[in-house]
């Protein structure tokens, strides 16, 4: 009888110490998941530093091709990518798109939209210029408007590729806003749709 007390205390005592251990687990899991406030400084730091980068350089281009629109129009002529009646208008957009987008990163404003929209147009500026050296083409950039009269080259293409790297992470780094839940809801809305109207078909079936 005492014998069986006796493990059933240390039984209990052993459950006890699990779980005190268990718990104290948890505390340090909760206290490690939990970022110190100087690594939160840090992350804004760098994100700054890439909103500073990213966006001053997009408004710095934008800026400087609207400042001369005709000169812009001829680079855009020269990559002979595009029929002629298009030059004008791709001159005329991209130079504001460019703006619009660094405006926005720059502000923090619906920055995970144009940090998409400079990953999308670095991709398109690298391709475009490959394109052109692949063709053998000598010909001015265009990619800061007449500043340097800069031709196609390697340099043009690390550029956009050190761009293109800096706006992913930016993209990745930045938390949601509205806008993202906006459009998932409407995405979910949209796949749901279909699944509704082949409920209601069955059913009424």
């Amino acid at each position: 009888m005492a014998t069986s007390r006796i493990a059933n205390h240390a039984r209990r005592k052993e459950v006890k110490t699990v779980q005190n251990g268990h718990d104290h687990h948890l505390c340090w899991s909760n206290e490690k998941k939990e970022p110190s406030r100087s690594d939160s400084d840090t992350t804004r730091r760098i994100n700054w530093l890439l909103r500073l980068a990213v966006g001053g350089a997009f408004v710095l281009a934008g800026a400087l091709k609207i400042a001369d629109p005709a000169k812009f129009a001829v680079d855009v002529g020269n990559y002979r990518l595009l029929p002629h009646e298009l030059n004008n208008l791709v001159a005329i957009l991209i130079p504001w798109i460019e703006v619009a987008a660094g405006v926005f990163v720059l502000a923090g404003i619906w920055l995970r939209p144009a940090a998409l929209v400079i990953s999308s147009l670095t991709v398109m500026f690298f391709f475009v210029i490959l394109s052109a050296l692949a063709r053998g083409l000598n010909m001015d950039c265009g990619c800061f408007g007449t500043v340097g009269g800069q031709h196609v080259g390697l340099v043009n293409l690390a550029i956009d590729s050190t761009l293109f790297f800096l706006a992913a992470n930016l993209f990745i780094r930045s938390p949601a806003g509205p806008q993202d839940t906006l459009f998932r809801e409407a995405g979910a809305q949209v796949s749901a749709s279909p699944n509704e109207a082949s409920t209601k078909a069955s059913s009424a079936s």
